[in-house]
């Protein structure tokens, strides 16, 4: 529904980056646990198990792991559903369908198989197909790590640090973008507003045009729509003398409220200029509107006038541009007095294709004012070429009125229009919205996208700690003796500290390296979910590097402090 899509495809892309994550954390853990075992297989092969049954145990064991976490997983996701529907069922469409169903369930348990595959299909191969020979002379050994297995483990904390690096470059991305667009001037000022839908049918002039059961017209040809007009007036006539009222208007399209009205854009053939084809006409969206929207949305003229209630249909047709229009099709040249030809001139008279949407008293206007620019569908879309022209002139059924509250809290006022409309007609409905949960809407999609990737670059930072604290953990463990008689041959442990910090840090280093390659690398993915902000903007692409750096340093400090605590005449005795 909507342009959710692409918001869709990046959160599914971080979902998958996240679950590769896991996986090699998981694949970390099954080779140290390899480690620890290999007595164990060396014994059971020695006495005639054959490699399949070991490689199948082994995966079993890792199986029933994923099983036992996709479980899990899967209860936390029914949490998660209730506290998104509690957070966010007023900006989200459709998001009261969200649940966990049969296909949720099916695509749960593939995820949990392949994440068997994944993360245990390396350590079970590696440790059932190793010769016997060398599980004997291995289970023999001291515990001090050898070197390909210090390889493995150091590959796979590195891979692990730069899918996070990518994940939350992307979720600083989005938070930036999203930043900027919440901070971005619409154009008019939402505080205190109110807007109400409204759809106006049946009412006609005593001229005698009457419809058929096709909705066509079967009695007159004179316009008809004046009653429309009239009843729109008095109802904001009637909403401006409530108290706590500061100024009503109508509009056919309200600014950013793209859901209930389509923003489109039409062509507009300018007098004096050669008509050519109308394909190449200047194209601008068209937008009818009282008198007073442009008091209700605190918009004042740049230049010329404003459109006033002496703009009726027996003067002349004028419309006010915005700025947009200006400058693109007058080039720096005064706009003003310049003559608009409007599009689809017979589609709006009696019997026209649009007559029954409503109906337009003038074919040419005249150019009165210019306006600053309003966003007009999204606060993440440039603002396109717009004309404004009076609604008496062109009147239109469906309308959007927009309330100017002088009080907090305009949602207060919906009682007392709602008393006033069902006084003038209690069988036409409205909807009302506050205009702040309208911006919130029109940024919900930003909105979802970041907050999502921020959770996911948060969880990816913990699973890199978590790596990075593993694997000095484990190395910590089996250069006890190493470390001992470093310490009695009179290494300090500041010495002692640096050597496990440091390669930590080296490992964080390159993965940071690889994950700075592929977020450059691949800036298209994201580019479209972005708002003034670049793919490759410095701020995150540096910031970034240094946090992952800092979790590094914090998760490797802990376990190397251990080590160099180590009393030698203790670790020696013990091994």
């Amino acid at each position: 529904m909507g342009d959710f899509r692409s918001t869709l495809l990046i959160v599914s892309g971080a979902t998958l980056i996240l679950l590769l994550i896991a996986c090699l954390n998981v694949a970390n853990l099954l080779f140290t646990r390899g480690v620890v075992r290999t007595s164990e297989i060396a014994l059971r092969e020695a006495l005639g198990a054959q490699r399949g049954r070991v490689f199948r145990q082994l995966m079993t064991e890792s199986l029933l792991l994923c099983g036992l976490g996709g479980a899990l997983g899967l209860g936390l996701a029914m949490i998660a559903i209730r506290v998104l529907r509690a957070l966010g069922s007023a900006d989200l469409p459709r998001l009261d369908t969200v649940a966990i169903d049969q296909n949720i369930f099916v695509f749960a348990a593939a995820c949990v198989l392949v994440t068997a595959m994944v993360a245990g299909f390396a350590p079970a191969l590696r440790l059932s197909f190793r010769d016997l020979s060398d599980l004997i002379n291995q289970s023999g050994r001291s515990s001090a790590v050898g070197p390909g297995r210090n390889r493995t483990f150091g590959v796979l904390v590195v891979d692990e640090i730069a899918l996070a690096v990518v994940l939350v470059i992307g979720a600083g991305l989005l938070v930036r973008s999203y930043a900027e667009l919440t901070s971005t001037n619409p154009g008019f000022n939402p505080d205190r507003l109110l807007t109400l839908v409204l759809n106006v049918p049946g009412r006609l002039d005593p001229s005698g045009v009457t419809f058929d059961s096709q909705r066509n017209v079967t009695g007159s040809d004179r316009t008809t729509y004046l009653p429309v007009v009239r009843f729109y007036q008095e109802l904001m006539d009637r909403i401006e003398a409530l108290p706590g009222v500061g100024s009503a208007g109508a509009t056919s399209a309200a600014p950013l409220n793209a859901g209930l009205f389509p923003v489109t854009l039409a062509p507009y053939l300018l007098v004096g200029d050669p008509v050519g084809d109308q394909n190449n006409a200047p194209q601008a969206f068209g937008n009818e509107v009282s008198p007073g929207f442009f008091t209700a949305l605190g918009v004042r003229p740049s230049r010329g006038r404003l459109l006033e209630r002496s703009d009726r249909r027996d003067t002349r047709g004028v419309a006010v541009i915005n700025q947009t229009f200006a400058r693109t099709y007058f080039d720096g040249e005064s706009p003003l007095g310049r003559r608009i030809i409007l599009p689809a001139q017979g589609a709006w008279e009696v019997g026209g294709l649009a007559f029954q949407l409503g109906e337009r008293s003038v074919d040419e206007v005249e150019i009165v004012g210019v306006i600053p620019d309003i966003k007009q569908a999204n606060l993440s879309e440039p603002v396109q070429p717009a004309i404004y022209m009076p609604q008496e002139q062109w009147t239109l059924r469906r309308m959007a009125l927009v309330v100017r509250s002088e009080v907090d809290g305009p949602a207060s006022l919906i009682p007392a229009i709602r008393d006033e409309l069902a006084a003038m007609d209690p069988t036409i409905p409205a909807q009302f919205a506050v205009y702040s949960d309208v911006i919130a809407a029109s940024v919900a999609r930003q909105k979802l996208g970041a907050i999502l990737l921020v959770v996911f670059g948060a969880v990816s930072l913990t699973l890199a700690a978590v790596g990075i604290f593993g694997l000095v953990a484990y190395s910590v463990g089996q250069r006890s003796n190493e470390i001992a008689v470093r310490s009695a041959l009179g290494a300090e442990r500041r010495q002692v500290l640096k050597m496990f910090v440091a390669r930590a840090l080296r490992l964080a280093g390159i993965g940071i390296v690889l994950g700075l390659g592929g977020a450059i690398a691949l800036p298209q993915v994201i580019a479209s979910q972005l708002y003034e902000v670049s793919a490759l903007d410095p701020q995150v692409l540096a910031l970034v590097p240094l946090t992952m750096l800092g979790v590094a340093l914090l998760a490797s400090y802990l376990p190397a402090r251990r080590a160099s605590r180590i009393n030698p005449s203790v670790a020696l005795r013990t091994n």
